[in-house]
């Protein structure tokens, strides 16, 4: 429902008093799901207005995460400029970057501390198995 509204929409919403933080049955924020689908300039508004850039699903997603995996290069560099955690990582050790490789996100489109070393890996080894899957622009 989120990705169908406008920016307008929802601005009216928060000032009629939603909470910025309010999360679905599911665990997701309004800024996870305005991340998982590309929305930068919902997750901007929602940022302005104060939304968690640290909130996590269950699972230990965060919106970075969700960015970076689908790809959303644009969302990714309005995260980290609002202080998403690069380390921050999944229930199962996954970091950005790893979420990112596994999607096979081109890695030189990823903001630049990310794609060249700024996320430190918890599995080098998972990280060098999937490293060669991801393709790489020069």
């Amino acid at each position: 429902m989120l990705m169908m509204l406008s920016v307008s929409d929802v601005r009216i919403a928060l000032a009629r008093g939603h909470d910025v933080n309010c999360r679905d049955d599911s665990g997701r924020s309004l800024l996870y799901v305005a991340s998982y689908g590309g929305r930068a300039d919902i997750a901007r508004v929602l940022l302005d207005r104060g939304a968690d850039v640290h909130a996590t699903r269950c699972d230990g997603s965060s919106p970075l995460f969700i960015a970076s995996r689908e790809g959303h290069v644009d969302v990714a560099r309005l995260l980290l400029d609002h202080g998403a955690d690069l380390n921050q990582t999944t229930c199962d050790g996954l970091s950005p970057l790893c979420a990112a490789i596994f999607k096979k996100v081109r890695v030189a489109a990823m903001p630049s501390d990310v794609a060249n070393g700024g996320a430190e890996y918890l599995d080098r080894s998972l990280l060098k198995a999937h490293l060669h899957a991801a393709p790489i622009e020069h």
